[in-house]
């Protein structure tokens, strides 16, 4: 029997069936087979990010000039102080000492002889501006200094001509004479009839000018 034959015949079939029944639609390609590659792959446009717009600055503005400022024009000079027909200011003749420091015009008090003693703030201590004060009346004297003029205008270092015609009632210390070269006389006060002026002129000056209680015993 041809048994051996036709197995083989049966087992070649397939195989002669497997290497051509390849896929019609399959091309061919001829030449050596390229390789494979994979599919390009496609890349989105870059979308630019929204640009900001610039700031704008403004600009600049040259500041305007400033107003031409007026010319300060200094205040008037305070007039000098007046001496009379009380005392100088909050300083009166009568005053307690403790009613005299609180007026805030004065320094301490010192024992000064017959009457304590005291001095205007801003006196030098050779320059005048002295106060004095008995214990039973209290500020009796005011001594004036610097520029503290009367109401009538006269001061340290007025002609004595000029006192003389202010003060019509001017009498010259006992022992001397209102025409003299020195000397001390004494007035009135105009307006304050318990109290008068001291005045002292040498070489037509006058020199030294209080204002005085009529009860002061400190001195002359």
């Amino acid at each position: 029997m041809r048994v051996a034959p036709l197995l083989t015949a049966l087992v070649l079939l397939p195989t002669a069936a497997l290497l051509t029944g390849c896929d019609p639609a399959v091309p061919r390609v001829d030449g050596s087979a390229g390789p494979v590659t994979a599919a390009p792959t496609t890349t989105a446009p870059a979308v630019p990010a929204p640009s900001t717009p610039a700031s704008r600055t403004p600009a600049s503005r040259t500041p305007a000039p400033p107003p031409a400022s007026k010319p300060s024009v200094p205040p008037p000079a305070p007039p000098p102080a007046t001496l009379g027909p009380d005392g100088l200011g909050k300083l009166t003749l009568g005053m307690t000492e403790r009613q005299a420091s609180a007026t805030g015009l004065i320094g301490a008090w010192s024992d000064g002889g017959l009457c304590r003693m005291s001095r205007l703030r801003g006196a030098s201590a050779d320059g005048g501006g002295l106060v004095y004060a008995m214990a039973d009346f209290g500020v009796v004297i005011v001594d004036a200094y610097g520029n503290l003029r009367t109401p009538e205008g006269i001061r340290l270092g007025s002609s004595w001509a000029g006192a003389r015609r202010a003060y019509p009632k001017l009498r010259a210390a006992q022992g001397g004479g209102l025409g003299d070269p020195a000397g001390i006389a004494f007035t009135e006060v105009p307006g304050n009839r318990g109290a008068y002026y001291r005045l002292a002129w040498r070489d037509g000056k006058v020199t030294d000018l209080t204002l005085q209680d009529r009860d002061a015993g400190c001195y002359e």
